[in-house]
């Protein structure tokens, strides 16, 4: 019998944002960062010492909580979805209505992070000249 296709579940934030230091990346949805109690989910890797690819995912939700490589992901103007993990995957669909720097910047960053994410054919252009550490804010080390 074939397994019924899951729901994926759905976030939704007023503000996506890019974090880039040296070899370090990170990209975090969330509302208001004022507590640490806030909804968000962050997605970082590095680059320092060769992992494979592994990303770190980290929300409020410990169930979506794990380190692995992204199945598969993908950018529009204003949502962001991946699956990842395993027993049981995660299917995400992220909403956001800004970004902090550029929704460009957004797609750059998740391209270098995620090699094979589809990025909306608008945002392309942008996205395939890399992102820029210059005005994207320092790294997320409270969560």
């Amino acid at each position: 019998m074939a397994s019924k296709p899951r729901t994926p579940r759905t976030l939704k934030f007023s503000t996506a944002e890019v974090g880039i230091s040296g070899d370090y990346y990170q990209v975090i949805f969330h509302d208001e960062l004022d507590s640490d109690d806030e909804p968000y989910f962050l997605l970082s890797t590095q680059y320092e010492i060769p992992d494979g690819g592994v990303c770190h995912f980290e929300s409020h939700h410990e169930e979506l909580i794990v380190q692995c490589k992204a199945k598969e992901a993908s950018l529009s103007k204003n949502t962001f979805t991946v699956r990842y993990g395993r027993n049981p995957e995660k299917d995400l669909v992220i909403d956001f209505n800004r970004c902090e720097s550029t929704i460009h910047d957004l797609a750059a960053t998740l391209k270098v992070m995620l090699p094979g994410i589809r990025i909306a054919p608008n945002l392309l252009i942008s996205a395939d000249r890399g992102p820029r550490e210059r005005g994207s804010r320092p790294l997320n080390t409270d969560r």
